[in-house]
């Protein structure tokens, strides 16, 4: 997994001059759902059941830029 995910979002990424910013690469197994974000820093790899609801991602890809955010404002305030 520590390889796999990687390289499956840096291949997503190569269509980004075509399709514009990657949001999110999904893959759903028949056992499992993973959902891979990438932040500025960090490539967050969340697993679901495979029957999740479409609008659950949005509400992780969300989180998930929060925590970005307070990751960022962070790093600010130790540099200051």
């Amino acid at each position: 997994m520590t390889l796999a995910a990687p390289v499956m979002v840096d291949a997503a990424e190569k269509l980004r001059p075509f399709c514009g910013t990657v949001r999110r690469v999904a893959v759903r197994y028949d056992r499992v759902f993973l959902v891979f974000y990438r932040t500025t820093a960090h490539l967050v790899v969340v697993s679901l059941e495979p029957d999740v609801e479409p609008a659950l991602l949005d509400e992780i890809g969300k989180s998930v830029r929060k925590l970005e955010l307070a990751s960022a404002e962070k790093e600010n305030e130790a540099t200051e």
